[in-house]
């Protein structure tokens, strides 16, 4: 492989990671929110009509977080793929090679199966989001 084609094949898992990182600034801004509401209920005090809300953002602010952690992983994993893709372009040694294809396919996979567990963590979250507001508004007309 020459080196045209080395930089080309790694520019993959690059664009991999441009959206990665997009989705990573929704999950920053999501975290920002929950954590700033948390933070209000804390130094407020939280009585009895406050629990079940600080308890919703407790669980919410661990999901976002645990989507956040896996996009990093996937990301790292991304990033290491690319690098692993270069020492193909200046090696002729077959068994090298087939070695470092396998280690980039493998990489890469992991980068996907990590950025997967983000995005069904980051609907999870969102649907206790929705769940808990729900609640909320059907306790409002209930009342009514």
């Amino acid at each position: 492989m020459s080196i045209v084609g080395a930089i080309q094949t790694t520019l993959a898992p690059l664009f991999l990671v441009n959206g990665i990182a997009l989705f990573n600034l929704v999950q920053q801004n999501r975290y920002a929110r929950t954590s700033d509401r948390l933070t209000a209920l804390i130094i407020d005090g939280s009585d009895n009509s406050k629990s079940a809300e600080f308890t919703y953002l407790a669980e919410r602010i661990f999901l976002i977080r645990t989507s956040m952690l896996f996009v990093y992983i996937s990301i790292l994993l991304a990033l290491l793929a690319s690098i692993f893709i270069l020492p193909t372009a200046f090696t002729k040694i077959i068994n090298l090679t087939n070695i470092i294809y396998y280690t980039v396919a493998i990489l890469f996979s992991l980068s996907l199966i990590s950025f997967l567990i983000a995005v069904i963590t980051a609907i999870i979250e969102v649907r206790l989001s929705y769940l808990y507001y729900r609640e909320k508004i059907n306790n409002l007309f209930d009342s009514n």
